[in-house]
C-alpha cells in the first residue's frame, strides 16, 4: 500500500508540473482519479479573504467539455465555513444505494488543499449517488493532497504573474493606440477645426475667395477622407478576435484610395506570411497609408503595384508607383512631411526604409525584421 502511494504521488506530481491553466488542471484530477475512486467530476474551488468564501475556478465534468459554464455541478452546503487544515471528508449527503430519491444531489467529497497553516483550496470530487470511499482510497487521496495542493498555488502564482502581464500589456497597448490617434487624427481633426474658423471669420468679415476656398475644401475632404480610411482600418484591426492577415488589411485601405483617385492598383505576396500583433499591423498600416497619400496628391501617377516578400528573417515591403517623380533631397515643403512620419513609424519597428524616384515613379522599399524560422513570431514591437 504505501509503495503504490509513492508511485502516485510521483506520478500525479510529475504530471501536474507541466500544468499551468486551471482547466488543464481539473481535466488531469479527474482521469488521474478515476483510476481510484469512482468520481464523475470535480471541481477546483479557492478561499476568497475578502469574501470569506469559496469560489469555483474550474471543474471537469466526465464526458463533458471543460468550459465550467457548462458544468451545472451543485455546491454542497457550509463550503464558506474556513477550518484551519483538515483531511477529506464528505461534503454533501450520504445516500444509502437503496434510499435515493430522485432529486437527490450525488455525494460530494471535499478535499482541503492546505498551504502552510491555512486552507485555501479545496478539490471537490462527486461520486455516483450511493457510493462511497474505503479507509483505503481515503487514504491515498489524503496523502495526494500535497502533491495536488503545491500545483494548485504554482499554477494560481504563475496565473497571477501573467494577469499582471496582461494588465501591463494592455496599458502599452491603450498609450500605443492614444499616441497614433494623437499623432494622425489630432493633427489632421485640428487641422480641418483652423480651416472652419477661418472660413466663419472671412465670412464675417465678407472676405471671401471663392477660389481659394474651393481650393481648401478639396484638401479638406482628402484629410477627412483620410482620417475615416484610418479609423475604419484601425478598428477592423482591434474588433477581429483572430490576427488580421495584412495583406487583407493594405488591400482593404487601397480599393478605398484607388477607387477614389483613379489609380489601378495590384498587390503580390511571396511565401508564407507571419503572424503579427494588432500594434504592428498599425504601424504598417499608417507606413502605407501616407505612402499612399503621397501618390493620390503629388505622383499624378496611374497605377501602383505592392510586392510583399516574406523571407525567414525579414518582411520587405515595396510600394512602386508611374507618377512623375520628385527629387527627394529637395523636397522641403510642408506636403511632403508624411515622408518624415513614414521614416519614423519604420524606426518604431526596427526597419529600414529607402526611396528611389526617376522621372518615371517612385519606388519606396521597407524592410522590417522578423523572428527568424517561426511563422507565429511577430515583428518585434
Amino acid at each position: 500500500h504505501a509503495f503504490r502511494i509513492l508511485h502516485m504521488k510521483h506520478d500525479l506530481s510529475a504530471q501536474l508540473n507541466v500544468i499551468t491553466e486551471w482547466e488543464d488542471m481539473t481535466d488531469l484530477l479527474l482521469c488521474f482519479l478515476q483510476a481510484i475512486v469512482p468520481v464523475t467530476a470535480v471541481s477546483l474551488l479557492a478561499y476568497q479573504p475578502e469574501t470569506a468564501q469559496f469560489v469555483l475556478i474550474a471543474s471537469r465534468k466526465s464526458g463533458a467539455a471543460p468550459a465550467a459554464d457548462a458544468l451545472p455541478l451543485p455546491l454542497p452546503a457550509g463550503l464558506d465555513a474556513h477550518p484551519a487544515g483538515g483531511t477529506l471528508h464528505p461534503a454533501g449527503p450520504r445516500l444509502s444505494a437503496g434510499h435515493i430519491p430522485e432529486n437527490a444531489l450525488p455525494p460530494v467529497y471535499s478535499l482541503p488543499l492546505t498551504h502552510g497553516e491555512a486552507l485555501n483550496a479545496r478539490l471537490l470530487m462527486y461520486l455516483p449517488p450511493g457510493a462511497t470511499l474505503s479507509p483505503d482510497q481515503s487514504d491515498i487521496l489524503n496523502h495526494l493532497a500535497p502533491d495536488i495542493a503545491i500545483a494548485f498555488f504554482s499554477i494560481q502564482e504563475h496565473q497571477e504573474k501573467l494577469k499582471v502581464i496582461v494588465d501591463r500589456a494592455k496599458d502599452a497597448e491603450r498609450h500605443s493606440i492614444s499616441r497614433d490617434l494623437h499623432d494622425m487624427l489630432g493633427q489632421n481633426l485640428a487641422y480641418l477645426r483652423l480651416k472652419l474658423d477661418q472660413f466663419a471669420r472671412n465670412i464675417d468679415r465678407q472676405t471671401i475667395d471663392l477660389d481659394e476656398v474651393r481650393a481648401e475644401l478639396v484638401y479638406m475632404q482628402d484629410i477627412a477622407n483620410r482620417s475615416y480610411e484610418l479609423v475604419r482600418s484601425m478598428l477592423s484591426i482591434l474588433h477581429t478576435a483572430e490576427p488580421l492577415p495584412l495583406l487583407d488589411l493594405l488591400q482593404n485601405h487601397a480599393q478605398t484610395v484607388a477607387g477614389r483617385a483613379g489609380l489601378s492598383f495590384e498587390i503580390r505576396q511571396t511565401d508564407d506570411p507571419y503572424v503579427l500583433k494588432a500594434a504592428q499591423l498599425r504601424q504598417i498600416l499608417f507606413i502605407f497609408s501616407e505612402a499612399l497619400s503621397n501618390v493620390e496628391r503629388h505622383a499624378g501617377a496611374q497605377s501602383v503595384r505592392v510586392d510583399l516578400v516574406w523571407g525567414q528573417t525579414d518582411l520587405t515591403m515595396k510600394i512602386m508607383d508611374d507618377g512623375h517623380g520628385f527629387e527627394p533631397n529637395a523636397v522641403q515643403t510642408q506636403q511632403h512631411f508624411g515622408l518624415r512620419i513614414i521614416q519614423e513609424r519604420t524606426a518604431v519597428l526596427g526597419g529600414q526604409f529607402d526611396l528611389r524616384s526617376t522621372d518615371h515613379g517612385t519606388e519606396l522599399n521597407f524592410c522590417f525584421p522578423l523572428a527568424a524560422n517561426n511563422p507565429h513570431h511577430a515583428i518585434p514591437a
